[in-house]
C-alpha cells in the first residue's frame, strides 16, 4: 500500500510536478467534483484497490469516526483525499519526483519528500511483519517492545534509503 507500481499509463508517465498541482487542486474541490475525478483516475490506472481495501482498516476507522462527528460530506471528502494519496503514490517514482522538485525546492526538502514516500510502504510492511513475528511467538499485546521494533527497524531502513538517494543525486 502507498508503494509505487511502474505502468505505462498516462498518469504514471505525467510530470511529478503536474501530479502535485493536481493533487493540491482537487484537495480543495468539493467532494462531488474530486470524488468522481479520483475514481476515474484509480480505474485508468488499475489500481488494485482490492489490496488496498485489505490494509486500510486504520482508513475504514478514521472515515467513520469523520463520518459520525461532522458528517457523510466530509467523510467522502476524507475518501477524496486518500484515493489521491493512493494515485499519487501508485503512479509516482520516489525519485522521479525528487528530480522534479530539486530545481524548485532545492535538494535537502526534495530529498526528504522521496525518502518519506519511499517509506510509506517499507513502514507499512515493516508493521505487517512485526505483527505476524508477535503473533507467531504468541504474544498477544501490542505494546512498547512492538513500537520499539518497529522504530528501530524503520530509522536502520530511513538511514540506507537517505545514503542511497544522496548518492543517487550527485
Amino acid at each position: 500500500m502507498f508503494s509505487y507500481r511502474p505502468s505505462k499509463s498516462f498518469v504514471h508517465r505525467a510530470n511529478p510536478i503536474l501530479k502535485l498541482i493536481l493533487l493540491f487542486g482537487f484537495a480543495f474541490c468539493p467532494w462531488y467534483v474530486s470524488l468522481p475525478v479520483m475514481v476515474a483516475l484509480a480505474i485508468a490506472i488499475k489500481l488494485p484497490v482490492q489490496n488496498y481495501l485489505r490494509n486500510s482498516i486504520f482508513f475504514f476507522i478514521l472515515g467513520a469516526l469523520i463520518w459520525v462527528s461532522n458528517g457523510w460530506q466530509d467523510a467522502l471528502e476524507f475518501v477524496s483525499i486518500i484515493l489521491s494519496g493512493m494515485i499519487l503514490t501508485d503512479s509516482t517514482d520516489p525519485e522521479d519526483l525528487a528530480h522534479s522538485l530539486k530545481p524548485i525546492l532545492g535538494e535537502t526538502f526534495s530529498l526528504g519528500i522521496s525518502i518519506t514516500l519511499a517509506m510509506l510502504p517499507v513502514t507499512m510492511e515493516t508493521a505487517s511483519q512485526a505483527r505476524l513475528a508477535r503473533k507467531a511467538r504468541g504474544e498477544r499485546f501490542i505494546g512498547k517492545g512492538y513500537l520499539t521494533s518497529i522504530m528501530q527497524i524503520l530509522l536502520d531502513k530511513a538511514d540506507e534509503y537517505s545514503l542511497a538517494y544522496r548518492c543517487r543525486m550527485e
